[in-house]
Order: C-alpha cells, then structure tokens, then sequence
C-alpha cells in the first residue's frame, strides 16, 4: 500500500468513464458475404495530477502550518503561515512513490469514438471452405488520447546543465498514448 496516495484518495477513479455505450451492426451482404460495424463511445477518463517524491535534494520540501494570534486582546486572530523545512533525506524511504496534489480524478480527458469493421466470405475448395475475413480497426483514423501525462515534475531539469531548463509541470496533460492508426487485417481459415 502507498501510504503518500492516501493524501487526496477521495474522488474519481482513474481509467474509468461516466457513460460507455456500444453498437454493432451485423448482416448478409451482396455477393455472398457478411459484414458488420462495430461502434464504441465512452466519455473521457479521469486522471490526477500526482507528485513524484525523491530524495536526491532536487526538491526543498517544507512543512506550512498556519497559526493565529489575535493583534490585541480579545481581536480576531490573525493568520500568519509557520514555514519549516524539512530535510530532503527524510524521503529516502519514500523513492518514487508519488502523491496526489489535488483530489483524485479531478481532471477528464476527452470523449472518444471508435468504429470497427469486419467483411467476410465463404469460399467452397474442393471439399473444404476457406473463410476469408477483412477488418478494419479504428475506421475513421481517430487520434484521440488514451493516456495523458498526470506527474507534475516530470521532465523537470532543476541544475539547468545538458538541454534547456524545463520547468515543472511543462508536460502535464501530454497525450502518452493515443488510439492506434487505422489497422487492415487479411485473413484466412482453412474449415473441414
């Protein structure tokens, strides 16, 4: 169990959709072959913005807790932040693991669609068939992301040496998968 997930577990739950619905439309075709259409819609999933803790003193972690003290007696108390550092080696244990910054799910990738075809024949050979089959995945070519960057100090180069100093969260939200290409598949079964 990941303890530093606890902080900010409540929400969404990653990799899942409000509303998913599926179609398929199936038949028999001119020319003595049957095809179908098979389409897919789901809403965006959810993601979260997380943090990954190190401690090779890339990073000064502070603890900020507020205090307040009322300005005269008997007045309001005024809020004032206590900053404390804490000393980086503390998260040896802690290596890699990482941490939501805000509640999980708390952002949504878009809607996607998708529509698969499939076309098929039956060809008698001398005592056996051969089924030959075409599909189509992804038929319209959609590109829509699948995966996106959720860690917020990815990237990030804080001593500023080899390329350009990136900052933090420069690629938060950058697709890291998108919905294959548009497939053809070619095959054939040999029945008897």
């Amino acid at each position: 169990m990941n303890l530093n997930e606890a902080t900010n577990d409540y929400g969404n739950l990653p990799n899942y959709a409000n509303l998913e619905a599926k179609v398929s439309v199936w038949g028999n075709l001119p020319l003595q072959m049957q095809g179908g259409l098979f389409w897919t819609f789901r809403t965006g999933d959810y993601y979260s913005s997380t943090f990954r803790l190190t401690s090779l003193g890339i990073y000064d972690y502070q603890l900020i807790t507020l205090q307040g003290e009322p300005e005269y007696p008997g007045g309001p108390p005024i809020m004032r932040e206590i900053v404390k550092p804490l000393d980086y080696r503390l998260f040896a244990p802690l290596e890699g693991q990482d941490m939501f910054i805000l509640a999980r799910g708390r952002y949504k990738m878009p809607a996607r669609a998708n529509v698969d075809a499939h076309l098929e024949r039956l060809f008698p050979v001398g005592g056996r068939h051969i089924l030959v089959s075409l599909d189509v995945f992804n038929l319209l070519n959609r590109g829509a992301p699948t995966e996106l960057q959720s860690m917020l100090n990815y990237g990030s180069n804080p001593w500023g040496y080899g390329s350009a100093n990136i900052a933090n969260n420069a690629y938060f939200g950058y697709a890291l998968q998108r919905m294959p290409p548009r497939t053809f598949r070619l095959s054939a079964e040999v029945q008897f």
